[in-house]
């Protein structure tokens, strides 16, 4: 196996039957469960203990994404930044600017009802209190 960063293949990621871990450098593992769960795991040291921060899943990230995040991460260390702290930040600003792309106007047609309202609970509901009665 090569020394180094981006150590890992694509075929050596997808043919790993494990459970255990593969290094593919600078602090990123691949995990693989007992389950066969496959995840991305960004390992360093904080305050002498070693810490795990899931990155995601094997078929959501990929190897690339897993990298440049596990990079962002290694940043933030050197920069003397807690990186959980750091992947939390980024992920509530993601779902910040997220949530203002999207407004009512440009929402509220495709969601909107079509027809006149309550239009169907009428029949229904008379049917409804006919079959009571009887």
């Amino acid at each position: 196996m090569r020394r180094g960063t981006n150590r890992l293949r694509p075929l050596q990621i997808e043919r790993f039957k494990g459970p255990g871990k593969l290094s593919d450098g600078n602090g990123l593992y691949l995990v693989i469960g007992s389950n066969g769960s496959r995840t991305w795991v960004f390992r360093y040291t904080r305050k002498g203990k070693a810490v795990e921060l899931g990155l995601g899943a094997v078929a959501s990230v990929p190897v690339k994404q897993a990298r440049a995040a596990a990079g962002d991460l290694r940043g933030a260390l050197g920069a003397g930044e807690d990186p959980r702290d750091h992947r939390d930040r980024q992920r509530r600003l993601v779902a910040l600017n997220h949530g203002r792309r999207v407004t009512f106007e440009k929402a509220g047609p495709s969601t909107a009802p079509s027809g006149p309202r309550h239009s169907s609970a009428t029949p229904i509901r008379s049917s409804a209190i006919q079959v009571w009665r009887t």
